[in-house]
């Protein structure tokens, strides 16, 4: 959960209007393809910081933990990563289509429940999401109620 909410914290600082070149096979030139997208939230976006990502988790993490994050973080990204590539090219499109560090952790690496990730997600190091729409799953009536007496 940690290597890929720090995934997310690298995309998410990069402008919007960022191009990264390469909106094209070099291989096909002479074909008339379609221009790959190449802006934040591509493909190829999400593959350049994916790249970036186990090396340089020193950069936020030490001792034991920066360990074993990195250990994770190198297994995932070598075995699956064409879906944490899926994954992260949501970040353009807006919240309602999920987290992707949740889509990672849950359903493509299957390392923890809904319901671990639900609870440990706001203590992640570099947590900079909106909880309102995670907060709202997990209050109930009662604590509505109590919150209004307050």
């Amino acid at each position: 959960m940690e290597a890929f909410e720090t995934l997310d914290f690298l995309m998410r600082r990069d402008q919007l209007s960022i191009k990264l070149g390469g909106s094209q096979d070099p291989l096909a030139l002479a074909k008339k393809k379609k221009p790959k997208s190449d802006g934040f939230g591509s493909s190829l976006h999400v593959e350049m910081r994916l790249e970036e990502l186990c090396g340089e988790l020193h950069l936020h993490y030490k001792g034991q933990a920066l360990e074993e994050i990195a250990e994770v973080c190198e297994e995932i990204a070598s075995e699956s990563t064409g879906d944490v590539k899926r994954a992260y090219m949501v970040l353009g499109k807006g919240a309602d289509y999920g987290i992707p560090s949740h889509s990672v952790c849950v359903n493509v690496a299957e390392s923890c429940t809904e319901k671990e990730f639900d609870a440990n997600f706001p203590y992640t190091l570099n947590f900079h999401a909106n909880v309102t729409n995670i907060m709202a799953k997990a209050e109930t009536p009662e604590s509505r109620r109590h919150d209004a007496e307050l």
